[in-house]
């Protein structure tokens, strides 16, 4: 979660737009900072995922947020 996907998630976070249930990226740090930002909006510490597979094969997601680079 680079600096687009930070902005989405706290503008999220800020409107209380609903539960975030899990944070995905190929950088565990970039995961684990994205986990902290939600832990401190007070939601429950969501799962951590670099596979997007597994995050869409999660039953718990219903929703998915991409904040790719636009050249991807």
């Amino acid at each position: 979660v680079g600096n687009r996907g930070t902005a989405l998630l706290r503008n999220f976070l800020e409107a209380k737009l609903g539960d975030v249930v899990a944070v995905c990226d190929i950088k565990d740090e970039h995961a684990k900072r994205a986990a902290t930002l939600v832990t401190g909006a007070g939601q429950k510490e969501p799962a951590l995922f670099a596979d997007y597979k597994k995050l869409l094969d999660s039953k718990d997601v219903q929703v998915v947020v991409s904040a790719l680079p636009c050249d991807l």
